[in-house]
């Protein structure tokens, strides 16, 4: 059992019914801002698939295996001045404290899910405080999960 952290980028494994399938057979707990609809429309991939993405959404909701989450838990110290240092968006703060809050309150191993390099260079600090970052291929790999076109990221500004 996990807690799975996702990115508004990651949230593309969402398409991959299989990715779906595997997360609610392996008992984890999907974890996302409630912020992903202001964002799934810079998302190509996303604003294509989603009717697949509400499916998805819907699907594991009904098995309580998807949370849509805000937190304002204070980062660790040298998470936020390490992320502030490395420019991170207001949305890469948010996610880190998803992540973090997550660390912290359940037992379960949490993985922050993201392609993004402000969070992804953080990995050693992430990993002192219970969280462990993944790049998109690397959870797909962890689930022994293959979905076309998802296991390369095409990554989106932030706006």
């Amino acid at each position: 059992m996990a807690d799975i952290v996702l990115d508004a980028n990651a949230l593309r494994l969402l398409l991959c019914m299989k990715y779906v399938e595997k997360v609610k057979e392996r008992c984890c707990h999907i974890y996302i801002s409630k912020k992903w609809k202001k964002v799934y429309k810079g998302i190509r991939d996303l604003h294509i698939g989603f009717q697949t993405l509400l499916f998805s959404i819907k699907n594991l909701r009904k098995k309580n295996k998807l949370h849509e989450v805000s937190t304002t838990i204070n980062l660790p110290p040298n998470i936020d001045r390490e992320l502030k240092r490395k420019g991170a968006s207001e949305d890469d703060f948010e996610i880190s404290q998803i992540a973090y809050s997550r660390s912290r309150k359940s037992g379960h191993k949490v993985f922050l899910v993201s392609d993004d390099h402000h969070i992804t260079q953080l990995y050693i600090i992430f990993q002192q405080h219970g969280v462990v970052i993944e790049k998109m291929s690397d959870e797909l790999k962890r689930l022994g999960v293959k979905c076309l076109g998802l296991s390369h990221s095409r990554r989106i500004p932030h706006t």
